[in-house]
């Protein structure tokens, strides 16, 4: 697992983002890719730990990418677009879902990856943005995978990715 970061113009800052890549990358070779979104509280580098993640991404041959959200407490846009709390800005929401959308282009730039096969997975908050990225950009995953998703948000956007593969834990 690698820690990198990019120049986040919109929020004029370094983002950190993690990311897997398995040994024997073939460079000729096209890889399906899991982007993991991390829980309140959490961190790119806290979700590449989750148990069992890169040992499968691994023993399956896929590419994984934990992108920060913006912020530990980013919602990635699934509790609307602006915070007025704390030290976040007003635009919290939209920056923590552009972050997710910046990594994941990326790694498409940087890697093989099979366009085909690009999968959404999250945590608690992470899988409340799972859904809402999940619906608001249902062209760009092949399936979703919210984990113990914290849900905002009317059910009628379901019907967005009514005909995903969709796996609810």
């Amino acid at each position: 697992t690698q820690s990198r970061t990019y120049f986040f113009k919109a929020a004029d800052k370094e983002m950190p983002y993690s990311i897997f890549v398995p040994k024997g990358y073939d460079k000729k070779k096209s890889y399906p890719l899991m982007v993991a979104l991390h829980g309140l509280g959490g961190s790119d580098r806290g979700m590449m730990r989750y148990r069992g993640l890169t040992q499968l991404a691994q023993k399956h041959g896929y590419i994984v990418v934990a992108p920060m959200g913006y912020s530990s407490r980013g919602w990635y846009g699934s509790r609307g677009q602006t915070s007025r709390r704390g030290n976040n800005p007003r635009n919290l929401g939209e920056l923590s879902e552009q972050d997710v959308m910046n990594v994941l282009e990326l790694t498409e730039k940087a890697y093989r990856v099979d366009t085909s096969r690009i999968y959404l997975m999250g945590h608690s908050m992470g899988g409340g943005g799972t859904l809402h990225l999940g619906m608001k950009y249902p062209k760009r995953w092949t399936a979703l995978a919210p984990i113990a998703p914290a849900i905002y948000g009317s059910p009628r956007g379901l019907s967005a990715i009514r005909d995903m593969p969709v796996i609810v834990v």
